[in-house]
């Protein structure tokens, strides 16, 4: 999920390649890159879930 984030964050906000499988799809979002505003919203949900992803494997740790 990091690998995805990271991806798409660099796709929108660098011009960066969309992420690669298993996580394709995602080029579709390259017209966004010129709407900065969206960024935020558009990365919410790998955020959130690669926050879930680190927070589970802390606690499965612990």
């Amino acid at each position: 999920m990091e690998t995805a984030r990271d991806a798409l964050r660099a796709m929108l906000k660098d011009g960066g390649a969309a992420p690669q499988a298993p996580f394709h799809g995602y080029e579709v979002l390259e017209p966004a890159r010129d709407y900065r505003n969206r960024h935020a919203s558009i990365l919410l949900s790998l955020d959130a879930t690669a926050d879930a992803v680190i927070e589970a494997e802390r606690a499965a740790c612990a």
